[in-house]
Formats: C-alpha cells, structure tokens, sequence
C-alpha cells in the first residue's frame, strides 16, 4: 500500500526548518535574527533556516522566548487599549520604523506588526480600530515594560506640581523611582536611553539631569 501520495511528498519537501517557523512567526529576517536575537552570523542563521545545519538548542529557545514575549505584548496592549473609556473605536499605535519599534524593545518593525495584530485580534468584533503611528509620551506596545513602566514613572512623577516645586525636588522624585528600578534589577542605562528619546522636551525634568546625576563617570582620586 503506498502511504505517501505524490501531493504529500510535495508538501513535505515544502516544509521549513523548525528554526526558520519560529523566525518566520517572530517577524524577522534573518539578518535581523543574527544580529538582534543571537549575535551570530549571517551564513549560520542560513544554514539553520534551510536546515543544512541543524539549529542549536540555544538559538530555537532564544525564538521561542521571543515568541513568546510578542505574545504577550500583544495581549497586554489589547487590555492597555480595552481599558479606555471609550471603546467604540480604538486607535492602535504602530512604530514608525525598524529603529523606532527597537525603541520599545523589538528586533524589527515586522516583530512589532506581529504583536500589534495580536492585540487587534483580542479586541471585541464590535469595536472600530484605527492604525496610525504611535503617538510619543503614550505608553507604546513593547518588548520592555519594566523600562516602560519605569519611564512613565519618572515622568509622571517629575512634572512640576500644582505648587511650583523646584528642579531639584522634581529630580529627587525621579531618583527616588530609578533607585526602585535598581533594586529590581533593571538596566538603568537602557532606561536612560528609553526616557531619553521618549520625553527630553522643555516640559519634563529633562534627560540631562539624570544623565549627569547617573550616567557620568565617577571623579578620579588619587
């Protein structure tokens, strides 16, 4: 009895590698998996989306994280954008390129696509979805909310208050959050840099500030 039909071997030989699946599910290409994902190089994500060379462990669990974690992204912005007032129409906020969607935390803006068509999937049928670019100073969908989290609260907490505060006090309240981030473990560089081009405008405590008060080198002593 023959098993395979001759249209079974057709789709067989059609197959991908199950490296090249999880890339392809993730959104990447594969010059954006060697150097965003694995820092490896270009000829050996190749060989492994091809299958000429099986991929190792390591590389398939670093996509499968990555999977995972845009899974998640995406259903964490569906609950971000279910819980506005108004929800007869929502607005879903796209990165405006590859170097923007790295800003919040993906390898690529096609990686963002992904998790962005997740959270639309997970709205109600009913509701009106409109896409445009993301606005800067909302909460974006991301690959980093703890940096996220971090930098809504330091500019939350550093605005000036009802009562004019001085610069001073409102920088004390935002080192007071960043101190919570290192405690936690949180990379304060990368949460520098996030903040940096996320809020450096005239009305916020401004990156300077922070910069000079935890990114500049300690004094030499002799």
């Amino acid at each position: 009895m023959q098993l395979v039909s001759a249209a079974n071997l057709t789709e067989s030989s059609a197959m991908t590698s199950v490296y090249n699946l999880l890339r392809e599910t993730c959104g990447i290409s594969q010059a954006e998996a060697a150097e965003f994902v694995h820092q490896a190089r270009l000829d050996s994500v190749k060989s492994w989306c091809s299958d000429r060379r099986a991929a190792p462990a390591g590389v398939v669990r670093e996509l499968k994280i990555l999977a995972r974690k845009i899974n998640a992204a995406g259903l964490a912005y569906a609950a971000q954008l279910m819980s506005l007032k108004t929800m007869q129409t929502v607005d879903v906020g796209v990165p405006s390129d590859d170097f923007d969607a790295r800003h919040c935390g993906f390898p690529s803006l096609g990686a963002s696509m992904r998790a962005i068509a997740i959270a639309v999937t997970e709205l109600p049928d009913d509701v009106e979805v409109r896409i445009g670019p993301r606005v800067r100073g909302q909460p974006p969908i991301n690959l980093i909310p703890d940096i996220i989290q971090a930098a809504f609260a330091i500019q939350k907490t550093a605005k000036p208050r009802i009562f004019k505060d001085s610069r001073t006090a409102r920088e004390n309240r935002a080192l007071a959050v960043i101190d919570e981030f290192k405690i936690a473990g949180g990379n304060v560089h990368q949460l520098m840099l996030f903040y940096r081009d996320e809020f450096d405008h005239p009305d916020d405590v401004g990156f300077s500030g922070l910069e000079k008060a935890l990114l500049s080198p300690a004094p030499v002593t002799n």
